[in-house]
C-alpha cells in the first residue's frame, strides 16, 4: 500500500512539476515577440529597405542585394552581378523574376510553388506572429541543445502545409535556426538556416547575419548592411513591368 501511495505521490509530482515548465505555442511565440521589440512597435513597420552582400561559396561569388518590403506581403529584391540584375518580386498576388543569367533579361512569372515560397518570405512580420490568423500551426516540441545552446523547438505547419522547424534560444527567445523546404532552379532542397548577429534598429532584435546550409554545404551567406524602417514605396514597384521595360 505504501509503495502505491508513493508510486502515485511520484507521478502527481512529475506531472505538477510539467504543468508549471510546459510552456504553450501562444506562451512562447508572445515571448519571441516580446525579444524583438513588442507587438505594437513590430506592427508599426509598414515598411523596409534592407541592403547587404550575398555570398555563394560554391561559386566564389559575391553578390550585393537590395529588398524592399511593404505591407501587405509585398517583397522586391535585386541583387547584381557582372552589371545585370538577378529580380525576385512579389506584388500580394503573384510572383515574377528577371534572370539574365539564363539568357532572357525579360521579367517571367513565378511557378505556382516559387509563389507559394515567396508569399511567406514577403510577410513582413515572419510566420510566428498572429499565425492563427494567418492559418499557420504551431507545436512546441520541447526543449534540447543546439551547439552548446538550449533551444526550445517549434514545429511550424504552414497554411500552404509546408513545415519549418524553429529552433529559439530558451533564454532570450531569438531565432538561432531554422530548417524548412525550398524550391531551388524547380528542385525542392532542405535548408537550414541559422541567424547570429542580432542588432537593435529603432527598438527591434533583428539578426544582421544569415547562413544556409543543404546536407551540411554552406549554399549562401548573408551579411546585413543597413536595415531602414518606413521608406516611401511606391506599389508599382512589386508589379511585374512590361516586356522590354525596365522595373
Amino acid at each position: 500500500m505504501l509503495k502505491k501511495i508513493l508510486i502515485a505521490a511520484a507521478v502527481f509530482g512529475c506531472c505538477f512539476s510539467l504543468t508549471l515548465t510546459a510552456q504553450t505555442a501562444d506562451e512562447v511565440v508572445a515571448k519571441y515577440i516580446e525579444a524583438h521589440g513588442g507587438y505594437e512597435t513590430l506592427k508599426a513597420v509598414n515598411s523596409m529597405k534592407i541592403t547587404g552582400a550575398q555570398a555563394v561559396p560554391m561559386q566564389g561569388l559575391e553578390l550585393p542585394f537590395t529588398v524592399f518590403l511593404k505591407r501587405p506581403n509585398k517583397m522586391y529584391m535585386e541583387a547584381t552581378f557582372q552589371g545585370m540584375s538577378f529580380i525576385t518580386a512579389f506584388d500580394g498576388e503573384s510572383g515574377w523574376t528577371i534572370n539574365p543569367f539564363m539568357g532572357d533579361p525579360a521579367p517571367q512569372p513565378m511557378t505556382e510553388s516559387e509563389q507559394e515560397q515567396i508569399k511567406v518570405e514577403a510577410d513582413i512580420d515572419g510566420v510566428l506572429m498572429d499565425y492563427k490568423e494567418k492559418g499557420h500551426q504551431i507545436e512546441v516540441l520541447g526543449k534540447e541543445d543546439l551547439e552548446g545552446t538550449e533551444v526550445i523547438k517549434l514545429r511550424v505547419t504552414l497554411k500552404n502545409d509546408n513545415i519549418q522547424t524553429w529552433y529559439l534560444d530558451a533564454d532570450y527567445f531569438i531565432e538561432l535556426r531554422v530548417d524548412s523546404k525550398t524550391s531551388q532552379m524547380g528542385q525542392e532542397m532542405d535548408i537550414s538556416t541559422t541567424f547570429s548577429d542580432f542588432k537593435e534598429v529603432e527598438g527591434m532584435m533583428m539578426p544582421f547575419s544569415m547562413e544556409a546550409r543543404t546536407n551540411g554545404t554552406v549554399i549562401f551567406t548573408r551579411k546585413l548592411e543597413t536595415i531602414e524602417i518606413n521608406p516611401e514605396l511606391d506599389d508599382v514597384k512589386f508589379r511585374m513591368p512590361e516586356k522590354g521595360s525596365r522595373p
